[in-house]
């Protein structure tokens, strides 16, 4: 099975630091990465991409 970017999808719809990551997947290095999906334009991505970034320094 081919993988968008080589990502390998572990589980949607993830709760990650008390925020919903829409796709938790994992890179060919064992690196974790969390996917975003958006449909509309968002105004507010700068914020949520701050917050995901401050998350993860806890």
């Amino acid at each position: 099975m081919s993988h968008l970017f080589n990502l390998e999808p572990l589980k949607p719809q993830h709760i990650m630091m008390g925020e919903w990551c829409d796709i938790l997947a994992i890179l060919e290095v064992g690196k974790l990465a969390r996917l975003e999906l958006k449909n509309t334009e968002d105004r507010y991505v700068v914020q949520q991409l701050n917050r995901y970034y401050q998350n993860i320094l806890i």
